[in-house]
């Protein structure tokens, strides 16, 4: 880390304020954040309806809005934005979370959409990360599940563009008990306002364990409680998508050091545990290259072996496969979309591999209920899974019987 800041006070440093996009320029060091973790507000549910919509996949099998109490569900599906002149292009994505299909219409037969149907749908909607752009002069609209199967097309949806959807609201956050360096320094004699800033949490040795981006628009820099010559910073507002509070006590495990035993994980619900990953993959990044955001060609043929007897949920089993290939803290996919990211190489093990089960007849058991990333789908998550894993070359193998070895 570039402008390293002596900290010798009687309380450890447990974060650093990062600028120059996270590069290592030192900015400050802190003693605590206040106002970290928050809890997302309920989600707002919109209606959206698919006109003429082409159905594939399980769409067309799932069963009548009026048969289904509430509704048929789907689960959290994507809609790719394409060009219908340039096949295969994609333009941007939304996320839809949630998704129910509240009705169903088909076309009037001998109509030139004989056999579509017009899908009305409520849902949870993620604008794309860098705000909706212009469409296409003939925009194609394309339905998909986590699992990149089409569940149907059309050319015109009502109720997604031109909507004023609600902000979450801005909850302050207090830098407390900082060691400025000139950066900061210059921040705070000026408007207080830097676009680009990140805050690591650090562990007890001072190793990064999760970065944040922050906007660091300040609003009020004062003397410290913590000690003398260190100042408290009041930002307007704290990270996007902050830490919900169930990720505290893992952040505090996390603090005491990178795991060294397996199947910690298990302790936490299904929101601690996504959050485990989420500091398992800055670990695992940061271990395997140095930096979080690069890749190199990994070794292929190995032998990795998966303890089951604590999987009863999605977040867990990734969790498991994580310390399968990387060992304790280890990561390998957060969801479906990164393990076949991961399997490209870059995280441990590049197929061919081979990876043997462990006590895997009670997780596929509590893994029946479990839908996968992009639920739609007639299969548990497990299944969904091991079809990627077979077809990325992975050979897996069931050893009800056998122990695991010992790493």
């Amino acid at each position: 880390m570039q402008n390293a800041l002596r900290w010798e006070r009687g309380v450890p440093a447990k974060f650093a304020l990062v600028g120059d996009e996270g590069q290592g320029e030192l900015w400050a060091l802190c003693a605590d954040v206040s106002g970290l973790f928050a809890d997302p507000p309920a989600p707002f549910r919109e209606r959206l309806v698919f006109h003429a919509m082409a159905p594939a996949g399980p769409l067309p099998d799932l069963p009548a809005p009026a048969d289904t109490a509430g509704g048929a569900v789907l689960g959290d599906l994507r809609l790719d934005v394409c060009n219908a002149d340039q096949p295969g292009s994609i333009t941007e994505w939304w996320g839809l979370s949630d998704v129910v299909v509240t009705g169903r219409t088909p076309r009037t037969a001998g109509s030139v959409h004989t056999g579509h149907i017009d899908v009305t749908v409520e849902a949870t909607v993620t604008e794309p990360g860098w705000g909706p752009g212009a469409l296409p002069p003939r925009p194609l609209f394309v339905l998909r599940n986590g699992s990149d199967e089409e569940l149907g097309a059309c050319t015109r949806i009502s109720g997604l563009f031109g909507v004023l959807r609600p902000e979450p609201p801005a909850v302050p956050l207090e830098l407390i008990g900082c060691a400025p360096t000139a950066p900061l320094r210059a921040a705070l004699d000026e408007d207080g306002t830097v676009p680009r800033v990140q805050l690591w949490a650090l562990d007890r040795s001072g190793r990064p364990m999760s970065r944040l981006d922050l906007p660091l628009h300040i609003t009020e820099a004062r003397a410290s409680r913590v000690d003398t010559g260190l100042v408290d910073i009041t930002l307007a507002a704290g990270v996007p998508a902050p830490p919900p509070t169930a990720a505290r006590p893992v952040w505090d495990a996390w603090y005491e050091g990178a795991p060294q035993t397996p199947n910690l994980w298990a302790a936490y619900g299904p929101e601690g545990r996504a959050q485990w990953l989420r500091l398992a993959f800055d670990h695992t990044a940061a271990r395997l290259t140095g930096k979080p955001d690069e890749r190199r060609p990994d070794p292929s043929g190995g032998t990795f072996h998966l303890d089951g007897s604590f999987v009863t949920d999605l977040p867990g089993l990734h969790c498991a496969i994580g310390e399968a290939v990387s060992g304790p803290g280890g990561y390998f996919g957060k969801d479906l979309h990164a393990l076949d990211d991961c399997l490209y190489g870059g995280f441990g093990a590049t197929p061919p591999f081979t990876l043997v089960l462990h006590h895997w007849a009670a997780a596929q058991q509590a893994l029946l209920t479990e839908r996968c990333a992009g639920p739609g789908q007639s299969v548990s998550s497990s299944e969904s899974v091991m079809d990627l894993l077979g077809r990325h070359r992975v050979a897996v193998v069931l050893q009800e019987s056998e122990q695991m070895p010992p790493r």
